[in-house]
């Protein structure tokens, strides 16, 4: 009867409160890696070899991670500018100038689709594991020389689950102080997690993580009503407080010295089937329809089906397996799966921000019509699950540059190929020294806007010192095409495993934990 009550309460709290948040999404921009910093599998492979950093066995564990199935990724994905030099350089600089180069590329991007200015930014979130001093918020805001009454904020530490949780922090913020814009930037950074040793726990993430961030405005301001995207309906958020839970991922110095971050495979599924179970019984009554709430009453040990509350289901790519399995459990059709399978094939897995490379998918192939939901899900370190809840306020139907088609996508290229792009490796790089001081001096009255942009008060990202005419494209403009080659095969051609998942257990521990958890 407890249960019944609660449940009619959670009801009438929905049906009956007024209309939405008021909290809108205007655009996002997701990072678009020039040619110069994509890497075949082979080459990869063939440079971990000329490192001397890695024993041959390491090296073979690296080569079962990218030939096999279970992960998911394509053949071609990107590196760091410090990853791709040689030697490999993941110095403090070499962190610094890859945050500098996706972070302010995303800011520029996503403040140009959106119509803002610096200037209009009243809270700037930054969130990333490297976190320097001063804070990548305050280099940002230095970069575009935003107000000196900007709220922002720098968030470290948090994962995968960093995207929601921007989005989470923004939204009380935004209901604190109406008429409002956020700039929201997620990016995760691979030169400051690559591993140079030889434990067989630590290897994974340097095959798993790859380039990329994205960058979000949000705004509560009423002229923003017309041309926003999405309206924000709810936030979830949970973090499982056991001691395995917090193990299960986690930074760790080697037998060697050698800090890298730990992947307890075993851990992580039962963590991550645990969290996710526990944050969608608490969205479920926010959000599952009507029939579905009348099946959980009637029988607390039915599984709801959440495919009826959401047209699109943005799940965090950790691996192919995971976005299979956890599609499977909430009772999504083949097709969603789709946009996150093709987000880890492309880009690896950007951490924090990959959900919003799916969205990015979704915009620029299939769209969203108006007034569909969108789930946005993703579970990280703590061990956290995150949820969003979009609702499209008009049909979305947007072409992202990250998804457009590049020349020989994802063909496969001898070995021997990766010096022919080593000397690009700065591409669009900021200069942040020189930036930070010429941002701050406003453009003269009489100065075109550069370019492509919609205002004049974006500064333009400096060109590198030295960089092949060839291979210096401008930040928002895709990279020249490569000459035409005939594709190569990898020498060892990958060969896919029968089976990943033994049969019976395709939902990994998903599924029990959501049957042995009702609403």
């Amino acid at each position: 009867m407890g249960k019944r009550k609660a449940l009619l309460g959670a009801l009438l709290r929905r049906y009956l409160k007024p209309g939405g948040s008021g909290i809108f999404l205007l655009d996002i921009h997701c990072y678009d890696p020039p040619e110069c910093l994509l890497v075949t599998d082979a080459d990869q492979i063939a440079k971990g070899r000329r490192t001397g950093l890695f024993t041959e066995e390491s090296m073979e564990a690296m080569i079962k991670y990218y030939e096999g199935e279970t992960l998911g990724l394509g053949g071609k994905t990107a590196g760091s500018p410090g990853l791709i030099r040689e030697p490999i350089d993941n110095s403090y600089e070499a962190c610094m100038e890859e945050s500098r180069l996706v972070m302010l590329t995303c800011a520029k991007g996503a403040m140009k689709a959106a119509n803002i200015m610096p200037r209009d930014v009243d809270i700037l979130i930054t969130a990333c594991s490297f976190t320097p001093v001063p804070s990548l918020s305050a280099m940002v805001a230095s970069y575009f020389g935003m107000r000196s009454d900007v709220l922002h904020y720098s968030l470290g530490g948090q994962g995968c689950t960093s995207g929601i949780i921007e989005v989470e922090l923004a939204a009380h913020l935004l209901k604190a102080k109406a008429g409002k814009v956020a700039l929201l930037l997620a990016h995760e950074n691979i030169t400051n997690g690559f591993y140079p040793g030889n434990d067989k726990q630590l290897l994974v993430a340097n095959v798993l993580f790859k380039l990329g961030g994205s960058a979000a405005v949000l705004s509560t301001r009423p002229r923003d009503r017309r041309q926003a995207k999405y309206e924000l309906v709810c936030t979830e958020r949970t973090i499982r407080t056991s001691a395995a839970d917090l193990d299960c991922i986690q930074m760790r110095t080697d037998a060697e010295g050698h800090v890298g971050i730990q992947l307890e495979h075993r851990q992580i599924r039962k963590s991550a089937a645990e969290a996710i179970a526990a944050n969608l019984r608490r969205l479920g009554p926010r959000v599952l329809p009507m029939c579905e709430m009348t099946k959980v009453a009637r029988n607390p040990k039915y599984v709801p089906d959440f495919s009826k509350a959401f047209a699109h289901l943005l799940i965090h790519p950790g691996a192919k397996i995971v976005i299979d399995q956890v599609a499977d459990a909430l009772k999504f059709p083949e097709s969603a799966k789709a946009p996150s399978r093709a987000t880890l094939e492309r880009f690896g897995n950007t951490s924090l921000s990959s959900t919003f490379y799916i969205l990015a998918n979704i915009e620029s192939t299939t769209g969203v019509k108006r007034g569909e939901k969108v789930l946005q899900m993703a579970m990280g370190s703590g061990f956290k699950a995150a949820t969003a809840v979009w609702r499209a306020r008009r049909a979305v139907r947007t072409k992202h540059a990250a998804w457009a088609q590049r020349e020989g996508e994802f063909a496969k290229a001898a070995p021997g190929t990766f010096s022919k792009t080593a000397g690009c490796i700065t591409c669009d790089a900021p200069d942040y020294q020189s930036a930070s001081s010429s941002a701050a001096a406003p453009a003269p009255a009489a100065a075109p806007a550069e370019a492509g942009d919609a205002d004049g008060d974006v500064p333009a990202l400096p060109q590198p010192k030295q960089a092949p005419p060839q291979h210096a494209p401008e930040p928002d403009q895709a990279p020249p095409p490569p000459p035409a080659q005939a594709p190569q095969q990898l020498q060892t051609p990958r060969t896919p495993k029968a089976q990943q998942v033994p049969a019976g257990a395709q939902l990994f521990a998903v599924a029990a934990a959501l049957e042995t958890a009702p609403l």
